[in-house]
């Protein structure tokens, strides 16, 4: 006999604590966490555009940093784009406290999302949570991945 399938169930995973040492307020995620790779759109690109600042600003180049939300529109949203990943494209990590649903049609973006479980063993504390909430369900965006085709010596791949 075949064991039950356990469905899930929202975890309480996310949750908001205000530090008595500053004024921000953290937010710290345990226990289950669901998460999700898609296809950036549009209406995503306020967070993009935070994320690559975060990035210079890691590596200390935002003396560097040149673009704007409206440069970043016409690099990666054009109104003839080429097809996926034959030109600029951003995947996005989003986390979530409950499970996403299951996409019900992706044959027009060609990507389909990956969704996957996990069980954090130690807490994550974040404290920008409220800037990277996503419009799509009851998530916050974690990450991205940004591909671009590269032709070095005739030979297509991805830099």
């Amino acid at each position: 006999m075949a064991p039950a399938t356990e469905q899930p169930t929202p975890s309480e995973t996310i949750t908001t604590h205000a530090s008595s040492e500053s004024n921000n307020d953290n937010v710290i995620i345990t226990g289950k966490i669901y998460t999700r790779v898609r296809l950036a759109t549009k209406a995503d690109l306020s967070h993009i555009y935070q994320l690559f600042y975060q990035i210079h600003e890691y590596h200390s180049y935002t003396h560097l940093y040149k673009a704007t939300e409206s440069s970043l529109a016409n690099l990666l949203f054009k109104e003839n784009p080429l097809p996926l990943f034959y030109g600029p494209s951003v995947l996005l990590l989003e986390v979530s406290p409950t499970p996403f649903n299951e996409p019900k049609n992706t044959t027009n973006e060609g990507f389909k999302p990956v969704l996957t479980t996990f069980d954090l063993k130690f807490p994550v504390v974040e404290g920008e949570v409220e800037e990277f909430r996503s419009k799509y369900d009851d998530a916050y965006i974690a990450g991205y991945a940004l591909f671009y085709a590269c032709f070095i010596n005739d030979n297509p791949g991805f830099t």
